[in-house]
């Protein structure tokens, strides 16, 4: 792309939200004031678009009247969307309105890794480790409750960031998974730089894609983590780019006898936990059951936060609020994110998994996003084919397709960390789910709420997009 066509969104980070906020659990049937409100956005001329989100196009120019046919093109596919009266979701004109769909590309940066033989896992950034336990435990989703949220409940479910022009979204779902555990299990809230996993994660097999903003997984990012002494925000800034790794961050090749050691514990059963530890408290790390929907639901719960591989379609881009019924069985798994609950609308009774996106916080439900969620075999049994493992799920040499299920194929691919907690975080989480039983939708939506009023200003690194 043209440098005259970047420089149109050189000051996307300054961007503010239009109309009133949308807060996470609001639970309502749209009515006639909210069509007129959606009416007026899609109606929002494109010289109010452009100083609302900061953009610098010189009015006229080619850049101007080729973003301008973008935005009113999404427009119209809002104010359409919005006259239904029986949606589950609200669309609005987001920040993405005027992009084109190389841009949109570059917010997907997610490549699952193929479960195909490579010719040399002896490789770095290769994922499987002595770290990777695998799961093995009798599950039972009676003993979930019907809403949870960590959403008003962890510091990390209200710092929601933006990767900017860079297909990091792997590099942030592992980084925000990683804090939201360390402060459930050690009671301790720490960040972990973004920067250095995009810039030092090694991708050699290329699984999804060439690594840093080009794309790699959730699987190579904890595998780094949990090899390396991790950094915090404060110590390597996000930059929306793969700069160079720090020497003292680069991961070095493992020797023989290390690659023979990892093999044999891969081999050795399940469970495997490793004697040693990260030095900021992770043990182990593993990958949930494939296309299990059980796991996934009790894990989030049980366990915190998980990082989910999904299908961010077309949709997505103009996701405002409500819960969203767009995804087709067999979606092109392209993005990475973090699971942080699920619930079920109590008027209309629609049943959803709760997301925190890395696109801001003035995306979807302040940078959250509601997708619709079957009822346990029935999400377990909405699979398809993705047909495009290149765009999103391969390493190279992989199969030519994949088979994922779930809404968004969300179940197909989830990564969970395991902290050595102590007793006193045990207790305090104990304590916080126990205290939620009994308490019904409404308090729950009410903690969700008062977590989420924070502005753009208050979140950091809601960097500039380029």
């Amino acid at each position: 792309m043209t440098a005259a066509l970047l420089g149109c969104l050189t000051v996307l980070g300054q961007s503010f939200a239009f109309g009133g906020s949308v807060h996470i659990g609001s639970e309502r049937i749209l009515d006639s004031q909210e069509y007129l409100r959606a009416d007026l956005i899609s109606n929002m001329t494109f010289d109010t678009f452009i100083k609302i989100h900061g953009r610098t196009c010189k009015k006229g120019s080619k850049e101007y009247l080729m973003r301008e046919d973008l935005y009113k093109v999404q427009a119209e596919e809002v104010r359409k969307h919005n006259a239904n009266p029986l949606r589950n979701w609200e669309a609005g004109i987001t920040h993405l309105a005027d992009r084109t769909k190389e841009e949109l590309a570059k917010l997907r940066g997610y490549r699952r890794g193929a479960d195909a033989p490579r010719e040399s896992d002896a490789e770095v950034g290769a994922p499987e480790a002595s770290f990777l336990s695998k799961e093995t435990r009798v599950l039972d989703v009676s003993k979930a409750p019907r809403d949870w949220s960590w959403v008003g409940r962890l510091k990390a479910m209200s710092n929601v960031r933006d990767q900017g022009e860079c297909g990091s979204c792997w590099a942030f779902a592992t980084a925000t998974m990683l804090r939201a555990h360390s402060e459930l299990y050690l009671q301790h809230d720490r960040s972990f730089s973004v920067q250095q996993l995009l810039a030092c994660t090694p991708n050699l097999n290329h699984c999804g894609g060439d690594g840093g903003c080009h794309g790699a997984t959730a699987e190579l990012a904890i595998q780094y983590a949990s090899k390396m002494t991790m950094l915090k925000d404060e110590d390597l800034d996000y930059t929306a780019k793969a700069n160079n790794c720090p020497s003292a961050s680069e991961m070095k090749k493992p020797s023989f006898l290390q690659t023979l050691r990892e093999k044999m514990h891969l081999g050795g059963g399940a469970g495997i936990q490793p004697s040693e530890q990260t030095s900021f408290g992770m043990t182990s790390w593993r990958k949930l059951p494939e296309n299990k929907y059980s796991p996934l639901l009790l894990a989030v719960y049980d366990e915190g936060p998980v990082s989910v591989s999904l299908s961010a379609g077309e949709m997505w881009n103009k996701y405002k609020s409500g819960v969203m019924d767009a995804c087709e069985a067999g979606a092109v798994v392209n993005h990475a994110a973090v699971l942080v609950g699920y619930g079920e609308e109590k008027i209309r009774k629609v049943k959803y998994w709760q997301i925190q996106n890395s696109w801001g916080p003035n995306w979807g439900e302040r940078g959250h996003i509601r997708l619709f969620r079957h009822e346990g075999e029935q999400e377990d049994q909405y699979c398809g084919w993705d047909q495009k493992p290149g765009d999103g799920t391969g390493c190279k040499g992989g199969p030519p397709k994949v088979w994922v299920c779930g809404s968004c194929g969300i179940l197909y691919d989830s990564v969970v960390p395991t902290y050595a907690s102590n007793p006193l975080a045990l207790a305090a989480k104990q304590s916080m789910q126990q205290s939620d039983e009994g308490d019904g939708d409404e308090g729950f939506m009410d903690r969700a709420d008062s977590m989420l009023q924070i502005s753009s200003e208050e979140v950091p690194h809601a960097r500039k997009r380029r």
